[in-house]
């Protein structure tokens, strides 16, 4: 096949698949973020690993993804820490005792009464109920390295030469590979 034929072949092959992609309902970015954080706390690293290429492919950005596990990994810290202190409980998928550690601890927070992610207290329950389940399956000492790890990685965007898909490949790889020793 000469280099010509080559570059026709390619070019049709290119433009299939622009056809196709633009034929079939793509998820807009948004959408993408959401499921790639939600791969990645489920401990799946082919699945956060295709997650996160699916919203680099779409034309997301590093940032956003990080800040977005930086705060939902967060409340999972504050959730982790009173359900190891017991002073919540996950029975059938529910957080019990949500009203009164909010009471105590939300003044602590100077957000607790406006929506932040700085704060367990200002989210929705059926939120945090889902929080709670993913906060079993993960120790805090994981917790706090993934959130260190997310630091890191959000720094190394802008000092390394390195694409900001592969930094987060390294990090999904880094943390859950984490899962499997502790």
């Amino acid at each position: 096949m000469s280099s010509y034929q080559a570059k026709e072949q390619f070019s049709l092959f290119e433009a299939s698949s622009i056809a196709t992609k633009s034929e079939t309902q793509v998820l807009p970015v948004k959408n993408l973020l959401f499921e790639a954080i939600d791969a990645f706390f489920s401990g799946e690293v082919q699945q956060a690993l295709d997650a996160m290429q699916a919203y680099f492919l779409e034309g997301g950005n590093a940032r956003p993804l990080i800040s977005a596990l930086q705060a939902k990994n967060r409340l999972l810290i504050q959730i982790k820490v009173l359900l190891d202190s017991k002073e919540l409980q996950l029975i059938n998928g529910k957080l019990i005792g949500l009203s009164t550690a909010n009471k105590q601890y939300s003044v602590y927070f100077d957000t607790a009464q406006e929506k932040s992610s700085y704060c367990m207290f200002s989210q929705k329950d059926w939120y945090l109920n889902k929080l709670g389940a993913t906060a079993t399956r993960l120790s805090l000492d994981k917790l706090i390295t993934q959130q260190q790890a997310f630091l890191t990685t959000f720094e190394s965007i802008a000092l390394t030469l390195d694409t900001q898909e592969r930094l987060l490949e390294k990090l999904i790889l880094e943390c859950l590979s984490i899962s499997a020793s502790r």
